[in-house]
C-alpha cells in the first residue's frame, strides 16, 4: 500500500555503507537483494546509517517497529536472518520522527556509534521531518 517505507540492512561487504547506499539510490539494478525489487516503485527521500562495527540492524528493526504507526505489509521481507523481526521493511502513513528513531536505536545498543542521516536530493528543500 502507499506510504513511507523504511528498509533496514547492513553494509559490511566490500565498499561498506557508501557502496550499499549508492546501490539503493540507483533506480534499477540486478535483483539481488529484496529491496531491489521495490526500487522501481519507490522514491528514496532519506537515509539513516552508522559506522558501528557491530551488526545493529536487528536492534534498528526493533526500534522502527516500536514507532507509532509502524506496520509490516510484507511479513519477513529482508529479515531472513532475523526471525525475531516481523520484517526489515516497515511502513508508515507519514515520515516517522528521525529524532525518536535515533533515540530508540541508540538506547537499544550500549555504546552505539553515532547515527547519521541525510535527505536525498529532491527532498532536501522540504527539510527533514522531526
Amino acid at each position: 500500500p502507499p506510504g513511507v517505507y523504511a528498509y533496514l540492512g547492513s553494509a559490511f561487504g566490500p565498499g561498506g555503507v557508501r557502496k550499499r547506499t549508492d546501490r539503493h539510490l540507483t533506480r534499477r539494478s540486478n535483483e539481488r537483494w529484496n529491496v531491489d525489487w521495490l526500487k522501481p516503485y519507490c522514491t528514496v527521500i532519506g537515509m539513516w546509517w552508522t559506522h558501528d562495527r557491530r551488526k545493529v540492524e536487528f536492534d534498528w528493526a526493533g526500534a522502527l517497529a516500536g514507532l507509532p504507526g509502524a506496520s509490516f505489509p510484507a511479513k519477513g521481507f529482508g529479515a531472513a536472518d532475523n526471525p525475531a523481526a516481523s520484517a526489515h521493511l516497515v511502513r508508515f502513513d507519514r515520515m516517522p520522527s528521525s529524532d525518536r528513531f535515533v533515540r530508540a536505536a541508540t538506547a537499544a545498543v550500549p555504546d552505539h556509534a553515532p547515527v547519521y542521516r541525510a535527505a536525498v536530493e529532491g527532498w532536501a528543500g522540504r527539510g527533514w521531518p522531526a
